[in-house]
């Protein structure tokens, strides 16, 4: 049986993941690509969407937006990037 503390530990884990969750749904495509340039990177980011920096660089400037499937690992990303950070 689990102790008050490893229950009280995977109930904030499962609310970190939730909110990591529902941040990496509701920010917008470019905002996502920004933060994620800014913390990991173009280059990497580039590297996660499979994508050159440069198309990474026209999400972040608004200048294009990712297909869907870029869009989705960029969110992937994100919510990974922010349940780590949580």
């Amino acid at each position: 049986m689990p102790t008050q503390p490893e229950v009280q530990a995977r109930a904030a884990n499962q609310q970190v993941r939730s909110t990591a969750h529902s941040e990496s749904i509701q920010i917008s495509a470019q905002d996502i690509s920004g933060e994620l340039t800014r913390v990991l990177g173009r280059q990497l980011l580039a590297v996660i969407v499979s994508k050159s920096p440069r198309t990474v660089q026209r999400w972040v400037d608004g200048d294009t937006e990712p297909g869907v499937d870029d869009e989705r690992r960029m969110r992937d990303a994100y919510q990974i990037y922010a349940f780590l950070s949580g």
